[in-house]
């Protein structure tokens, strides 16, 4: 009897890793599908000082199946894409990395896909929906645009 349920407990260990193998491997062949890049926060936020930029950083996983839709549904549209590209500085941000955890624990973000705006000294302008509608996100990354040139006295 203790064989068994020893063999069941291994059979369940093993079909966790394996599962946790195969949903990584989808979240980053998903991730750049996207064509966005990969930088590091700090070089990302240096970049976005250097040409007054916002920081678009999204905060998420490769194992994680809410990201990878986060991905495949908004992220990977065009016209999503070249708002980010033309508009802000991206990066992604391992939701258990060391730049993960201290985002986690600086903001209070507990769940993931997390979309976190930026300044160029990292403080927070505000956290978006990760709605999985591209016409929302893309409302969303708007209106940021046009509060900050509002602040900073443009026009439209």
């Amino acid at each position: 009897m203790k064989v068994r349920i020893l063999i069941y407990a291994l059979l369940g260990i093993g079909a966790y890793f394996v599962n946790v193998e195969v949903q990584s491997y989808l979240g980053r062949r998903a991730f750049a599908e996207t064509g966005l890049p990969a930088a590091p926060l700090t070089d990302t936020l240096t970049a976005a000082k250097e040409n007054n930029r916002l920081v678009l950083a999204a905060v998420s996983a490769d194992w994680c199946p809410s990201c990878r839709h986060f991905d495949e549904a908004v992220l990977t549209e065009q016209r999503v894409k070249d708002t980010i590209l033309e508009n802000y500085q991206f990066t992604r941000v391992d939701f258990e990395s060391e730049s993960g955890l201290a985002l986690r624990k600086e903001f209070g973000i507990r769940g993931i896909p997390s979309m976190l705006v930026l300044d160029g000294e990292g403080q927070l302008v505000t956290q978006l929906t990760a709605v999985d509608d591209p016409s929302l996100f893309l409302e969303q990354l708007d209106e940021v645009l046009v509060k900050k040139k509002t602040a900073n006295g443009e026009t439209r």
